[in-house]
């Protein structure tokens, strides 16, 4: 039986290109079904518990074009795929893993081959970071010129918008996307800036303030 990894990639590539007879994008191409099969097989090998989430075949047929149809509609590329895959077979549960865990298993990897920290990480970050906030930036100790760009945009945000904690899990999501698609296109990431927001000078006593009108009024007299 043909394996993951000996499958040529450039199959899930191929289902993901335009159709040139505008094929409806809900219908699985044959480059499709062969790439699903080839997948799910990997995966039932993965988790011999498998069959619990399916109850007929048309049900795991089904199943099967969903998943693909998520995993292109995430952009997700083949090498993630490997990822996730090996990712996979780390994973301790004998159950089928849902698409979106998948998918999350695929990005961690790919993030973490850009230095980038995982969703559950970045997370923990910024409620680390939320103890110092943007005037004690400087005391933060950031891995990364790109982790300084998502903690301190995703912590500004999120004090700004009073956004709970699913939204923050949500924008993070978003955040690590963006940031890695940046990093695959060879953007630079900007260096940290270090200025920090100008406080407010403090109000002038209550005395001092008396003494400064009763200057000026004598000013005035003159």
């Amino acid at each position: 039986m043909k394996t993951f990894n000996s499958l040529d990639l450039a199959t899930l590539q191929t289902a993901s290109m335009p159709v040139e007879n505008h094929q409806p994008k809900n219908v699985a191409s044959p480059e499709m079904a062969v790439a699903t099969k080839v997948l799910f097989n990997e995966l039932r090998g993965a988790f011999p518990a498998w069959r619990n989430a399916f109850k007929t075949k048309d049900e795991y047929n089904n199943f099967r074009k969903v998943w693909l149809e998520t995993l292109l509609e995430e952009n997700i590329t083949p090498e993630q795929l490997q990822a996730g895959l090996r990712q996979a077979k780390l994973s301790e549960s004998p159950f089928f893993p849902s698409v979106g865990m998948f998918i999350k298993w695929c990005r961690e990897q790919g993030y973490s081959n850009y230095g980038l920290p995982s969703e559950d990480e970045l997370l923990n970050r910024i409620q680390s970071f939320m103890a110092f906030g943007m005037y004690e930036v400087n005391r933060f100790k950031f891995k990364s010129d790109a982790e300084y760009w998502l903690i301190t945009d995703l912590y500004c945000k999120n004090k700004s918008k009073g956004w709970t904690e699913l939204q923050l899990k949500k924008e993070i999501k978003l955040a690590l996307k963006k940031m890695a698609e940046k990093m695959e296109r060879g953007e630079a990431i900007p260096e940290p800036q270090t200025t920090l927001p100008k406080k407010e000078k403090p109000p002038m006593p209550r005395e001092r303030s008396l003494e400064w009108i009763r200057s000026i009024r004598k000013g005035l007299k003159k």
